[in-house]
């Protein structure tokens, strides 16, 4: 059991306990966002890496289509269609 020398000491005493907890709950506030920032973070970095596999995919679409396509028909029969080639990518 504690013992002290006046009340003021007790109430000292008290008081300190009191900001101890108050600023360990604090802190651990403080911990727990840190960690869901760090979540936040590493979620939008693997979004920014999904939205540049895209951008390169679209990239990589033209060049096919320039190198791909001949801008024209030559020697063709009028009114028949061309085949078309679709192109699917695969984001997951």
């Amino acid at each position: 059991m504690l013992k002290f020398c006046s009340p003021a000491e007790l109430s000292a005493y008290i008081e300190s306990c009191a900001l101890r907890a108050a600023v360990e709950d604090g802190l651990e506030k403080m911990n727990l966002a840190l960690v869901g920032q760090e979540k936040t973070i590493s979620g939008l970095d693997r979004v920014a890496s999904a939205v540049d596999a895209v951008g390169d995919l679209v990239e990589r679409a033209v060049a096919a289509a320039k190198l791909g396509g001949g801008g024209g028909k030559k020697g063709g029969k009028k009114g028949v269609e061309e085949d078309r080639a679709e192109v699917v990518a695969n984001l997951r």
